[in-house]
């Protein structure tokens, strides 16, 4: 009999999550946490199962056209997942959020195409004056305690520029993302343009990262771009400059 009744409970809280308007849940949210959440939701539509809104703001970016459903079998295994997708203007983001009963949140199967200023935006690091647009593809990305539990994939940095006094403009960057013994480690590579790069990111289970590498003006008659990187050190007798920091992941705004 009482397994009757469990099944019943269960069917009936899936029926009324399914129904439950978004707009009401939201407002309650927003209600709840004195208007204080992280993001801010314009036309919602739907249920918490499966809804819309017209545009999310996340930082100062807005997204657009934003589309969300729960997965139901991700409940059986102790996490409630979120498929997504949304646009923005000139690109565009889809995957799964998740978060674990037990542990962290996490990413899965991330595809997107995002203007790089959007990204430094949503971040809170909108004076970080990027250009260019960023290719992101994450199997897998777990976030928990102000550190990264897990990374699989890669970041392509198209049409790379920053902006001091003018733009500099550096070609194309890239890091693929990999587990180790040492721990997670993003191997940075240029795409050969305006900017040599190569380097190696460990990122350990502590929420440390340590940055090895160095970069260079691939044409030394390039005078901005030799200029800007002078700001990053002394380049030694074959141009190049050595680039290595270590920190705590939650000094750097990500958190």
């Amino acid at each position: 009999m009482f397994k009757y009744i469990a099944l019943g409970v269960i069917a009936y809280l899936i029926f009324a999550v399914y129904y439950f308007p978004a707009s009401f849940a939201y407002s309650q949210a927003q209600s709840i946490t004195d208007n204080k959440l992280p993001v801010k939701l314009n036309g919602v539509d739907g249920s918490v199962w499966s809804g819309s809104a017209n545009s999310v703001t996340v930082g100062q970016s807005n997204l657009n056209e934003v589309k969300w459903h729960l997965k139901p079998f991700s409940l059986m295994l102790g996490k409630l997942e979120l498929g997504w997708e949304f646009t923005v203007e000139d690109g565009y983001g889809k995957g799964v959020a998740g978060k674990s009963l037990l542990g962290g949140t996490y990413l899965h199967n991330v595809e997107a195409w995002l203007p790089a200023f959007d990204i430094m935006s949503m971040a809170n690091l909108a004076h970080l004056r990027l250009g260019g647009s960023l290719a992101i593809n994450l199997e897998e990305l777990e976030v928990g305690n102000e550190k990264i539990d897990a990374i699989l994939g890669s970041i392509t940095w198209h049409e790379a520029e920053f902006s001091i006094l003018q733009p500099v403009k550096l070609g194309g960057l890239a890091v693929t993302f990999e587990p180790t013994d040492e721990g997670i480690v993003g191997t940075i590579t240029d795409q050969g343009g305006a900017l040599q790069a190569n380097g190696k990111l460990v990122l350990t289970e502590d929420g440390k990262y340590t940055l090895d590498g160095e970069v260079s003006a691939r044409d030394p008659s390039e005078a901005a771009l030799k200029n800007s990187l002078s700001m990053l050190g002394k380049p030694d007798k074959s141009g190049k400059i050595k680039l290595k920091q270590s920190g705590e992941l939650s000094q750097l705004g990500l958190f």
